[in-house]
């Protein structure tokens, strides 16, 4: 997947299935980060040397992340994981699906055609149409 288009951070959206990222999309937390740097030496030299190791340590002040945080690469991917420190604890963070920008839901953003059935979680309905759409590819290619 292509780096994502920075004009998008704050965006609040529905993506067409069948493209990168598809579905609904929007800002839960925000706040402020930096990295968190291991030594003295310059910071573009430091980050290179992050980069490079695949392993970003940052700090977070948002309204739901708090405290020290590591992005790693594996393989292609990368991921974040929450570091141990004085805001680390066992609970589940407090997902909302509520935009702190406007308000808004997930289920806000979904076109109306696009709502899944009586009974059935948008989460449910989108990978069952993600996995419809991988399936007509298969037979189209």
């Amino acid at each position: 997947m292509p780096p994502h288009d920075s004009r998008y951070m704050e965006s609040e959206r529905f993506i067409p299935m069948g493209g990168p990222g598809a579905g609904p999309t929007l800002v839960e937390d925000l706040g402020l980060s930096k990295p968190l740097w291991k030594n003295e030496i310059p910071q573009a030299w430091a980050l290179h040397e992050c980069l490079m190791e695949g392993r970003i340590p940052l700090l977070m002040k948002g309204l739901l992340l708090q405290g020290a945080y590591m992005l790693e690469r594996s393989g292609d991917a990368w991921h974040f994981r929450k570091l141990d420190d004085e805001y680390a604890n066992t609970a589940p963070l407090n997902w909302t699906g509520i935009s702190a920008i406007s308000g808004r839901t997930l289920a806000d953003l979904i076109p109306k055609d696009m709502m899944p059935p009586q009974g059935m979680d948008w989460v449910t309905h989108l990978d069952k149409i993600r996995h419809e759409l991988r399936q007509a590819e298969r037979r189209d290619f």
